[in-house]
């Protein structure tokens, strides 16, 4: 007999409609917060680990675990959790997370009639006005975490231009170096000059070439990708910030070149991705997003 649903603790997934329900109310989730918990439930009582999740809930986009953190505690407040302590969702550290006590049923009507009855019948006035603060709560909360995340890829864009302009400032210099004792000119993008003298570098040279790489990987990659994990964890920002889209094309393929061939080619330099990459970085986002952040600096800040 196929299982139509699961009952845990105030909760009962119903597997047909795909559609989470408490106390016969349906409980509005994202769809990656629903897809998380059908994965946990089903695994029950056993750990999911954070491999799993990720292939599963992101199958075909690089994430780091912030992201499933994030989905992990953005689902526990949809359920009107917290935090880890006493959770539906428990966690294992380094490991994963279960929902240890999910009991499948095979009688979904029956399912919903025992785990959504009221212990006493509350009047329709009351339960009018509990659904509208509710539903004001949740617009006020959403507006508060986006303007979070938004306001937290600002940060992160500034701290990667940094690293930019000091690793720009050292390229310069090597350039200059090289110039001068080859006797030549570059005429070749910077990645392309680079691996043409890398075998022709002194040692001077080849310091200077390390320390533009540590500016890759500490300064520029790490803010990278947590630019994409706020973008991937709050889609909403793709509403409110027209270039976001491109702005994550962008990082996708930065980051993709530097883990697939940056990190492997101890000759490169550096990593650039512009317009002959088909994906260049829309600089008018950096003002869209002050814009933006500027016409909602009166939100208060996010509480999870």
């Amino acid at each position: 007999m196929d299982i139509k649903g699961y009952s845990f603790g105030e909760f009962y997934l119903d597997c047909r409609r795909n559609q989470l329900f408490k106390h016969k109310q349906k409980v509005e989730l994202h769809d990656k917060s629903l897809l998380l918990l059908t994965l946990l439930i089903k695994a029950s009582p056993h750990l999911v680990c954070k491999d799993e999740l990720h292939n599963t809930i992101w199958p075909e986009t690089i994430v780091s675990d912030w992201s499933l953190s994030r989905l992990v505690s953005d689902t526990r407040a949809a359920l009107g959790e917290s935090g880890d302590h006493n959770s539906i969702i428990k966690t294992e550290r380094g490991k994963g997370f279960s929902i240890p006590n999910a009991i499948a049923r095979y009688d979904p009507v029956e399912a919903i009639k025992s785990h959504c009855l009221l212990p006493y019948i509350v009047s329709v006035l009351v339960v009018c006005f509990a659904l509208i603060a509710t539903l004001i709560w949740q617009k006020a909360h959403q507006e508060a975490k986006v303007y979070h995340a938004i306001s937290n890829i600002k940060t992160h864009q500034d701290n990667a231009f940094t690293a930019f302009i000091a690793q720009a400032k050292r390229r310069n210099e090597l350039v200059e170096k090289i110039e001068s004792r080859l006797n030549i000119k570059r005429s070749r993008q910077f990645e392309l000059f680079f691996n043409h003298v890398a075998g022709q570098m002194n040692d001077e040279e080849r310091f200077i070439c390390q320390q533009m790489r540590i500016y890759s990987d500490a300064g520029i990659y790490k803010n990278n990708q947590a630019i994409l994990a706020y973008l991937d964890a709050q889609p909403t920002i793709y509403k409110a910030i027209p270039l976001a889209h491109q702005l994550a094309q962008h990082l996708r393929v930065w980051i993709s070149k530097y883990e697939n061939l940056f990190i492997q080619n101890k000759d490169m330099c550096l990593v650039y991705v512009g317009v002959e990459d088909g994906v260049p970085y829309p600089s008018a986002v950096d003002q869209q997003i002050k814009d933006w952040l500027n016409s909602h600096n009166k939100l208060p800040p996010e509480t999870d």
